[in-house]
C-alpha cells in the first residue's frame, strides 16, 4: 500500500471592513453562563453575518456545518470577549469552526479547518487539510492578548507538533526575495505589498532539497 503525505493549505485571509459596528455585538454576551444558550450562539444570524463577513470569499457553503454543529461553550472575559467554537455533528475531527469577539472594539476572528479526503482509488489516500483564519482587524498583531489566547487554544486542539520541535510561527514580512531582485521596482503595487504582511509564515525547521532546476 502506497502512502501518500498530508497536502496542507493554509489560507489566512485579513480583511479591514468595519460593517460589523461594536455597538451591534453587545447582543453576544447574553450567550455566556448558559449551556442552553451556548447552543443557539452559532444559529444565531448575527453569528453567522460575522463569520461571513470575516472568511469572505474563503468560506464554502459546507464550512458552515462546521460553525452549526456541536458547540461548545460560549466564554466571556472582562464582560467584553466572547468566544467559542463548534463541529459538524458526527464529523467533529474534520470539520471546525471558531470565532472570538471584542463587543466593544467590534474586533473579530473566524477561523474553520477541515480535512477532507478529495481522491479515492483502492487503498490510496489522500488528505488535504485546510485551515482559514480571517478577521475584522487589519492584522493579528492589533488584537488585543485575550483573542489571541483563545485562538491559540483552538488552535492546539487541531495543530499539534508529533514529532521534534514546532514550527515557529511569524507574522509574515512586506519583503520577498524575488521582489528584491528587482530592484524596488515590484514594491511600487501597493495590493502587494498588502498582501505580503497579511498572514503569517510557518517556518520549516527540516531541512529541505531545493528541485529549482
Amino acid at each position: 500500500m502506497r502512502r501518500f503525505a498530508p497536502f496542507c493549505f493554509l489560507s489566512l485571509l485579513m480583511l479591514a471592513s468595519t460593517s460589523i459596528l461594536a455597538a451591534t455585538m453587545a447582543w453576544a454576551l447574553d450567550y455566556g453562563g448558559d449551556s442552553i444558550k451556548s447552543q443557539r450562539f452559532f444559529h444565531d444570524s448575527r453569528t453567522l453575518r460575522i463569520i461571513e463577513s470575516d472568511l469572505g470569499p474563503l468560506l464554502k457553503r459546507r464550512d458552515f456545518d462546521g460553525f452549526r454543529g456541536v458547540p461548545y461553550d460560549v466564554h466571556i472575559a472582562d464582560a467584553r470577549y466572547v468566544w467559542s467554537s463548534s463541529c459538524k455533528a458526527h464529523d467533529c475531527p474534520y470539520n471546525r469552526g471558531f470565532l472570538w469577539l471584542d463587543t466593544q472594539s467590534g474586533a473579530s476572528i473566524a477561523a474553520h479547518f477541515a480535512i477532507t479526503f478529495p481522491r479515492r482509488s483502492g487503498l490510496e489516500l489522500d488528505e488535504f487539510h485546510e485551515l482559514k483564519i480571517g478577521g475584522s482587524a487589519k492584522l493579528f498583531g492589533e488584537l488585543p492578548a485575550p483573542g489571541l489566547r483563545a485562538l491559540r487554544q483552538w488552535l492546539e486542539e487541531i495543530c499539534y507538533p508529533t514529532s521534534g520541535d514546532a514550527p515557529r510561527v511569524e507574522p509574515a514580512p512586506i519583503e520577498r526575495p524575488w521582489m528584491e531582485r528587482t530592484d524596488g521596482f515590484a514594491y511600487r503595487c501597493l495590493p502587494l505589498n498588502i498582501a505580503n504582511c497579511h498572514g503569517w509564515l510557518i517556518r520549516n525547521g527540516m531541512a529541505a532539497t531545493d528541485w529549482s532546476p
